[in-house]
Parts: C-alpha cells; sequence; structure tokens
C-alpha cells in the first residue's frame, strides 16, 4: 500500500475506532495531556528547532543542550509532580 493511501485510511480508522469508544459517561483526567505533549516533543524536533532558535555550537552540543528544551521539560516535570501530589491526596482520602 503506497504511504499517501495508508495515511488517510490508518487516520480514518483509528477516529472510527476511538468514536466507536467514546463514552459520555467516563470523565478522564486533563494530566493525561502531560504525556501526550512529552511524547509529541520527543517523537519530532526539539522544541528550540520548532521555535526557530539553533542549539548551541561547539563540540558539546548533545552534552549540553538547549535552555528552551530544558525549561519546558522542567515545566512539564513540575506539572507531572503536581498532578501526582493532587491524585496522591485523592486517593488517600477515597480509601
Amino acid at each position: 500500500m503506497s504511504p499517501t493511501l495508508a495515511t488517510p485510511v490508518y487516520t480514518f480508522g483509528i477516529a472510527g475506532l476511538f468514536y466507536m469508544d467514546y463514552d459520555k459517561g467516563v470523565k478522564t483526567s486533563k494530566a493525561l495531556w502531560l504525556p501526550v505533549a512529552y511524547l509529541w516533543i520527543i517523537g519530532s524536533r526539539s522544541l528550540s528547532v520548532w521555535l526557530g532558535i539553533g542549539p548551541p555550537s561547539g563540540a558539546d552540543v548533545q552534552l549540553e543542550g538547549s535552555p528552551i528544551d530544558g525549561a519546558f521539560f522542567q515545566i512539564l516535570m513540575f506539572a507531572a509532580i503536581c498532578a501526582l501530589v493532587l491524585r496522591g491526596r485523592r486517593v488517600i482520602s477515597d480509601t
């Protein structure tokens, strides 16, 4: 199957599966967007490349990284820790 045909077929297939499994009574957490954002960035390009801010030049580019990328991942980590703390309080109060 050619890639130009396979992409829409699989996209509509996955969207159809999500539509068939949709349940209005189930409430999902907004914290599920944290791993989605992480995977989007890790799976494509770094945030500094998307913003057009090049990585530092030199031999240690892979070791140093970009401050923009580091700040983004620290924000994600802080949000994930906050979500775990809030979830932990809710779990403890329910037991």
